[in-house]
């Protein structure tokens, strides 16, 4: 727990090339968690639009369990790690595409909260509730907002961190995986994996 703390107080730091780090390396890759973030937003923006279009064509929108979609981002940034060689930042990149997917969706639904908010019909609300209720809840409404805002960024952040961290996880534990089969059948161990091969345990 310790370490993720570090990594995501390391965001922005870490990778922030120095005054010589584009002469040395004119061609130097775009970190692995803004990649995956990016393709974050994207994913976050596909399952608010196939939200919207299931509510306007009269279904429930998305299931729950359509937001295990966001381990995605922290997958991708830990295949991309792997690809580069550096096994050893794939859980820190992936918590960090979390974050960076969080700037967005966060923003979203802060966006879609004061959207509705504005919208809400009071001359309907009152027929239903009567006037005095809808008045008490009128004049209660922006603080509710902005308790209900404040409380969806932090539940927002801290969701996409985990998911991306958990995704970089389970690519990990697939990599293993696949390394042991590998291990298994020809003998060899698959590079960058702590898993040896036959040969390495035979000694």
């Amino acid at each position: 727990m310790i370490n993720f703390g570090f990594w995501i107080l390391d965001f922005g730091s870490a990778h922030r090339p120095g005054p010589k780090s584009k002469i040395q390396n004119p061609k130097s890759e775009r970190s692995p968690h803004i990649t995956a973030g990016f393709v974050g937003m994207l994913l976050v923006a596909a399952l608010y639009l196939a939200h919207g279009v299931s509510v306007t064509s009269g279904g429930r929108g998305l299931p729950a369990l359509a937001l295990l979609a966001l381990v995605l981002p922290g997958t991708l940034a830990a295949h991309l790690c792997a690809r580069r060689g550096t096994l050893n930042a794939c859980e820190k990149e992936g918590a960090l595409s979390g974050l960076v997917t969080a700037h967005f969706a966060a923003a979203l639904q802060v966006c879609v909260l004061v959207v509705a908010a504005l919208t809400v019909d009071w001359k309907r609300y009152a027929e239903q509730a009567g006037p005095e209720i809808a008045a008490g809840v009128h004049d209660a409404a922006v603080p509710i907002a902005v308790i209900l805002a404040a409380v969806t960024v932090a539940l927002t952040y801290l969701g996409c961190i985990l998911a991306g961290w958990a995704g970089a996880l389970a690519y990990l534990a697939a990599r293993n995986l696949r390394t042991a089969y590998c291990v298994l059948r020809g003998g060899e161990r698959v590079e960058g994996s702590s898993i040896p091969s036959r040969d390495e345990r035979d000694k």
